[in-house]
């Protein structure tokens, strides 16, 4: 009965030894994965200096958002890091431009009538992406013309004045 409980003590202490060094092995683990996260984070994004714009940051100027035109045709133009690759998406169609040097871009949209959504994706030389969506309003109704008067009124008042 003597060597049974040694044994039974032996195999508990040796059971309690596999599982503390498991604990321990993964709380290890869970601290160096923790730590790195944070340094990542923690890091700033590096700037260009020269422009004083971040690698990946993207700055619309024309059109502005929800604008409604009557002209079929609008240019497109940003900046963004300098010779980045632009990728301009309408209407589920795809185009590529090139910023060039100093992070400038532009490019000539044909627009569908009614409502068109205007895509911009820049990705620069590291493969950090900035993204800007935008919708432009393509009417062919005359949006210089002088609002229409109605015609019901009109009608009334001539009616009104034959008698």
């Amino acid at each position: 009965m003597k060597k049974e409980v040694i044994f039974a003590i032996l195999f508990g202490i040796i059971v309690g030894l596999v599982v503390m060094f498991g604990i321990y092995t993964a709380n290890t683990a869970l601290r160096q994965t923790t730590s790195q996260n944070a340094k990542q984070e923690a890091t700033p994004p590096p700037l260009n200096k020269k422009e004083g714009l971040e690698q990946s940051s993207l700055t619309i100027l024309t059109p502005e958002n929800n604008l409604l035109t009557d002209k079929e045709k609008v240019t497109l133009s940003g900046k963004t890091y300098s010779e980045a690759t632009v990728v301009v998406i309408v209407n589920e169609v795809e185009n590529i431009v090139f910023a060039d040097e100093t992070g400038n871009f532009s490019f000539e949209l044909s627009l569908n009538g009614g409502s068109n959504v205007i895509e911009t994706i820049s990705i620069n030389k590291n493969g950090e992406q900035s993204k800007d969506t935008r919708i432009v309003v393509y009417s062919t109704a005359d949006l210089d013309a002088p609002p229409a008067t109605s015609s019901a009124k009109q009608t009334k008042a001539n009616e009104g004045g034959a008698e």
